[in-house]
């Protein structure tokens, strides 16, 4: 059997889609780290003077855009709660 590829092409509603969604499912990871992309981009360029003068902001900034699943990972630590990614 040939394999079969997919005849639709990417409008921009699945391209949308595909921002906050997996396997069909609203991925509140993907949401969340999509707007806080956007707010970054509006304290960057609109107070980029305090940004880049004050370390924390900065260092702020980098690992909650960079890294969003590792910030989520630290956070369900502190908390107290479990790691899905260590079951069997």
């Amino acid at each position: 059997m040939k394999p079969t590829t997919e005849k639709r092409k990417g409008t921009l509603r699945r391209q949308v889609n595909d921002l906050v969604m997996r396997d069909g499912e609203v991925q509140e990871s993907k949401l969340w780290a999509n707007l806080f992309k956007a707010a970054a981009l509006w304290l960057v360029m609109f107070h980029a003077e305090t940004v880049l003068k004050d370390w924390a902001i900065l260092a702020t900034l980098l690992v909650i855009g960079v890294a969003p699943d590792l910030l989520k990972k630290m956070i369900t630590m502190k908390l107290g709660g479990h790691n899905e990614s260590s079951k069997p």
